[in-house]
């Protein structure tokens, strides 16, 4: 079985994963159109259009941003996002090196504002569109990897599973490792005792077969969903049952692997443009059946890949027997 990356709980506060930025980018790329760039000014103060003298031209090329989307990654419209008109006439402006937009910003962006350009999808929801930011958080609340949990033993049979509402089921676990029988020095092992989680009501109990005392520090492995466990800017944290998951702005990182998100992401992803194709009234029908078959044909090849990594890659839960087994001796030995 391949290696998986196992993340160790409350002993990592520097980031280390996988910005929402940074996978919006990815996405964005391998779909089909991705751009990031700064503003260079706004021209003649309007709002309406963005000049990007650095990326656009006097020339056939620049029409290739008709009818994309404009996201704004910093200042004071950071996070709002606004499309560009697709008539060749009117949503490019040559001679200032400009994009117009379907509805101006609250005011012109600052010069040196950076934006990323996209295409099929805008980088975040608009209307029933689903953005590149959906799609990655429901990519992460299908990825799955290890954790460890530290826990501190109480002297008892029983410890508090509340900080990790999450945890529902042993069906969610890979075992308790500990170092009690252990010459000093060595790292945890695999426990020979066995354990359950109780449920009462809302609260869960982990029960173990061994009492751990305050002196003993032991570890739960796990199997947890990535949107449940991110970088907020300032520390790595479980997010709550009832708390939204996923990244919720660029700052926030996940410690699922880069090639996972993007291939979950994509799947997802290829959904969405497939239910845009099939609405867009102004394809025609040949247009309309070729593209729906490009995109059937996307989606096959990184649904093969999620799969693939789903089963040869996501951490698998220990199976531990949970009733003894007992063998009986063949009947020759009866007599």
């Amino acid at each position: 079985m391949p290696g998986f990356p196992i993340v160790v709980t409350g002993a990592a506060t520097a980031a280390a994963g996988s910005t929402r930025v940074t996978l919006r980018n990815r996405l964005a790329d391998e779909l089909g159109f991705y751009l990031a760039t700064s503003v260079t000014a706004a021209s003649n103060g309007e709002a309406a259009r963005v000049a990007l003298a650095d990326e656009l031209r006097d020339d056939e090329s620049a029409y290739a941003f008709l009818g994309k989307w404009v996201y704004v990654r910093n200042g004071a419209q950071q996070d709002t996002q606004r499309r560009i008109l697709s008539d060749t006439e009117t949503g490019y402006q040559g001679s200032s090196s400009a994009v117009v937009l379907s509805r101006p910003f609250a005011a012109a962006l600052a010069t040196g504002t950076l934006v990323e350009i996209t295409a099929p999808l805008p980088s975040k929801r608009s209307g029933a569109i689903k953005g590149l930011n959906e799609c990655i958080n429901e990519a992460l609340g299908m990825i799955r990897f290890a954790v460890r949990l530290t826990l501190t033993g109480s002297g008892t049979y029983q410890q508090d599973l509340s900080a990790y509402p999450w945890l529902t089921g042993i069906d969610q676990t890979r075992g308790i490792y500990d170092t009690v029988n252990a010459v000093g020095g060595v790292p945890p092992a695999l426990s020979a005792y066995g354990y359950e989680i109780v449920t009462n009501g809302t609260a869960r109990t982990l029960v173990t077969e061994f009492p751990y005392t305050s002196a003993d520090t032991f570890y739960l492995d796990a199997v947890a969903r990535a949107d449940r466990y991110v970088y907020d800017g300032t520390s790595w944290a479980f997010v709550g049952q009832n708390a939204t998951p996923g990244l919720l702005n660029d700052a926030y990182q996940t410690a699922a692997p880069e090639h996972w998100v993007l291939a979950f992401a994509m799947v997802t992803a290829l959904r969405q443009v497939q239910k845009m194709v099939l609405a867009d009234r102004t394809l025609e029908p040949t247009e309309k059946r070729l593209l729906i078959g490009e995109t059937v044909e996307r989606r096959r090849y990184w649904n093969r890949n999620a799969k693939r990594i789903m089963l040869t890659e996501f951490p698998p839960p220990l199976q531990r027997p949970t009733t003894p087994l007992i063998v009986a001796p063949a009947r020759s030995a009866w007599n």
